[in-house]
Formats: C-alpha cells, sequence, structure tokens
C-alpha cells in the first residue's frame, strides 16, 4: 500500500491547506512546493509566504481572494487561474482547485485544493490569441492600394503615408531605390488627393540637357531663339492646376534651382523671350534615389530649394525588405500575360531568395522573360555557392530545405529575431516558423 507521505511527494502539483485567519496563512503543503515555488514545505510555512496575499502575484492577489470566498460562502469548490511569486521563475502560472472546511455549526474555517503548475497552457493560450489577432489583421490588411501591391507591413505604413500625404498640398518627396515605384506612389497622391482629375505632369528632371531645362519648365514664345517658330507652353502651364512630379530632383542645377523656387513660392515665371510673369497653382511631388541632404552639403543643392520641397517626406522600401509581398507581385504580373505560366516551387524559392538590387522593376522583367522563354534567368551571384551555402549540389528536397534555413535566419535577423514580423515577412504562420527553428536547430538570439 502506498503510504500517505510517498502519495505527497510524487503528486504533479501542491496540495495545500490555508487558514480563514483574515490572511488565508498557509499551515500545509506538500513537496510539490519545492518545483513549483523553488521552496521547502518549511520555509513556506514559516516564512514570509505564508500569508496567500504574499504567495500570489499582486496582480491577481485581489481577485483570487475575492473569487475564492465567494464560492465558498455558497458552500462550492472553486477553479482558479492566477499568477504567482516563484523563486524559480519570474511569471508563472497556476490552476487553482479547492473547496471550503467547515466546522459544525457551518463556518468557514479553511480552504484544502490542489495547485498544478499551468505555465505552459497560458502560453499556449496567449500564442493563440497572438495568432488570432495576426490573421484579424491580415484579414483588414489591404493586399494593394489603388495601382500598387503588397500586404506586408512595410507596405501597410506606405499607404497609411499616402493617404496623409493626399489630404495636405505641401511638398512631397518620395525617396527610395531605383525600381521601388516612386512614380507610382507620386501619382497615386495625386490621384487621391484634392486634384484629382487635374492634370499629373511627369518630368524626368536627369533627361533634360542644361541649356533646355528653362525653356521645358517655363515654355518659350515665338522668335525667343532659333527654332521657336511659335509659343510653347512649358511643363508649369501644363501642371496648372494640378501636379508637378519632378523625378530624379537631385540632377536639377542650381542656376534652375533658384528660378524653381521663385515660381513656386509664388514669385511666378516669366517663358524664355516672353515679359508676362505667370504665376502658377501647382503641387510639388518629388522624387529621387539620391541622398538631398548630403548634395546640399556638397554645394550641389541649395539649402532653401531643398527645405522648399523636403516638406513631407515618404520612403519606398525596396523589395527585399518586403519579401512577403513577393508571390502577391508574380500573381499580378503573371495574370496580366496572356498565356503566362506562374513558377513552379524551386522557382519560386529561387526568386524568394534573391535580392532584387532592381527592385520590381526588375522583377517585372524577369518574369516577363520567364512567361516568354520558359526559363527563369537571375544573375549567377544568386546562384553562386558562396551565396547559397548548401544549395549547390545535391537531392532537390536538401537544396530546398538548405535555402529555406537561410531564408528563414535572415529574416529573423532582418527583424532583431521579433519571431511575430519575421513570420509576416516570410508568410507564415508563427506557429509554422517555431516548427521550422526548431526543426533547423537555428539559434533563438536575443
Amino acid at each position: 500500500m502506498i503510504s500517505h507521505d510517498t502519495l505527497m511527494r510524487n503528486l504533479p502539483g501542491m496540495v495545500y491547506r490555508r487558514v480563514n485567519d483574515g490572511n488565508w496563512s498557509i499551515d500545509y503543503v506538500s513537496e510539490g512546493a519545492r518545483k513549483l515555488f523553488g521552496e521547502t514545505p518549511y520555509q513556506m510555512i514559516l516564512t514570509r509566504r505564508a500569508k496567500l496575499a504574499n504567495l500570489v502575484h499582486e496582480a491577481c492577489v485581489d481577485e483570487v481572494i475575492r473569487a475564492s470566498e465567494q464560492a465558498m460562502a455558497g458552500h462550492k469548490p472553486y477553479q482558479l487561474i492566477y499568477r504567482v511569486n516563484s523563486l524559480t521563475e519570474r511569471d508563472k502560472w497556476v490552476w487553482d482547485r479547492g473547496e471550503g472546511i467547515y466546522n459544525d455549526a457551518g463556518s468557514l474555517i479553511a480552504a484544502e485544493g490542489f495547485i498544478t503548475d499551468f505555465t505552459e497552457h497560458k502560453e499556449m493560450e496567449e500564442e493563440l490569441r497572438e495568432e488570432i489577432r495576426r490573421l484579424k489583421d491580415q484579414v483588414a490588411l489591404k493586399t494593394g492600394f489603388h495601382a500598387m501591391t503588397g500586404a506586408s507591413p512595410a507596405m501597410q505604413e506606405l499607404y497609411a503615408m499616402i493617404e496623409k500625404a493626399a489630404e495636405t498640398t505641401a511638398p512631397v518627396i518620395v525617396n527610395g531605390e531605383s525600381g521601388t515605384g516612386k512614380e507610382l506612389v507620386s501619382r497615386t497622391i495625386h490621384d487621391i488627393g484634392p486634384r484629382k482629375g487635374k492634370n499629373f505632369v511627369p518630368v524626368n528632371c536627369g533627361a533634360i540637357p542644361e541649356n533646355l531645362m528653362e525653356s521645358e519648365f517655363f515654355g518659350h514664345c515665338k522668335g525667343a531663339f532659333s527654332g521657336a517658330h511659335s509659343d510653347r507652353e512649358g511643363l508649369l502651364d501644363k501642371a496648372d492646376g494640378g501636379t508637378l512630379f519632378l523625378d530624379e530632383i537631385g540632377e536639377i542645377g542650381l542656376s534652375m534651382q533658384t528660378k524653381l523656387l521663385r515660381a513656386i513660392e509664388g514669385g511666378g515665371y516669366t517663358p524664355v523671350g516672353g515679359r508676362q510673369v505667370k504665376v502658377p497653382d501647382i503641387r510639388i511631388v518629388s522624387a529621387t534615389n539620391r541622398d538631398l541632404a548630403e548634395l546640399v552639403r556638397r554645394g550641389k543643392m541649395r539649402e532653401d530649394f531643398f527645405y522648399r520641397i523636403h516638406v513631407v517626406p515618404i520612403t519606398v522600401p525596396p523589395l527585399r525588405e518586403r519579401r512577403a509581398d513577393i508571390p502577391l507581385l508574380v500573381d499580378r504580373f503573371i495574370k496580366a500575360w496572356p498565356g503566362g505560366t506562374k513558377p513552379g516551387p524551386s522557382e519560386m524559392s529561387a526568386i524568394m531568395a534573391y535580392d532584387w538590387p532592381g527592385n520590381i522593376r526588375e522583377l517585372e522583367n524577369v518574369l516577363r522573360r520567364y512567361a516568354t522563354l520558359g526559363r527563369l534567368d537571375l544573375p549567377t551571384a544568386c546562384r553562386a555557392p558562396a551565396n547559397c551555402p548548401g544549395m549547390e549540389r545535391g537531392p532537390l528536397k536538401a537544396r530546398l530545405a538548405a535555402l529555406e534555413k537561410q531564408m528563414i535566419e535572415k529574416a529573423l535577423k532582418d527583424h532583431n529575431h521579433n519571431r511575430t514580423r519575421a513570420a509576416s515577412e516570410l508568410a507564415i504562420d508563427r506557429r509554422s516558423l517555431y516548427t521550422k527553428i526548431k526543426a533547423y536547430n537555428i539559434s533563438p538570439g536575443e
């Protein structure tokens, strides 16, 4: 027969008895106290932790006392889940099941019960709640915004900035690498703003020769120079009432910056060869892939011109920082071309692993070649063994696993080991990411 002491020592939890003395002082606990609270039964009973209030976390103690006393007042058992103060772990949860002990007169004299560790269940519950929140957020996310495509957190931030910028009349500067879609962002700001329906006039400042810059922007009158056989509107005339989009604005010379600054600040401009001063009603949206502040420091851009155009800055993220959007973009491009075939799993793995220095423009060109030629042409560097460890030879399954591990490690590193953000970038749920981290024995980081 198993003795009482043996049974108490081997229970997967702690048996307790609390006395109804105003403090619910503990006068008995089993050996389970060691594992749950990091103390021997003797230490728990004879030290400051003998009171229930010292055992239960301060955030939970009032509710634990209230709920248990309410149940026992009705001669009913209680079941509670709450945090406790453990010497072994900072944050431990327990499941407490107990009932009241009454004297012959029916008065409550004590409470006896059994406490088990509920920490792992609570963590799983919290993970599930977070996953539900994430899924709800995903449902609410925009997978596209006007002509733009993307559901990643970076694109959600961009959409929000575009909406805010569209509500104002202030000049906007769109920053981003080549091929990220800066003109599309600028056009969207115009299309959803108060000037929608008016002209959106794009101009590539880097494509206009310096000696033609003034004529292109301000127009010219007949006879202003050789070949000027008639009056000609300038870009500011065409954009009047609408938006002038200055792409590659860092390519405008200092002299033209001075004249443009005067025009957009209300001083107006005069067509080449003319006398009439025109004051345009235009909104300026600019774009660049250069560091304009550095151009100011080097004397290549006027400081007053910089501050005039640099009122509302918007940064378009490069494709490598929003890889979760790549499948959406691939699907959009392939569907746009008649007879286009979607890349297979191994090809998609290569597409997802590539860093896309040319961004969306490069992705579109690669996919167009794939749709036409039936093969995926990516730069050799992407397929080099030095850049894709474990991918150089071997069975397809092993090579794909090596690539998947590399992508997970990079996503974790890019997001400072925030698993929720890494999972979002990789377009998988957090539980799947946990499983893969464990399977590939990836370091959890700091």
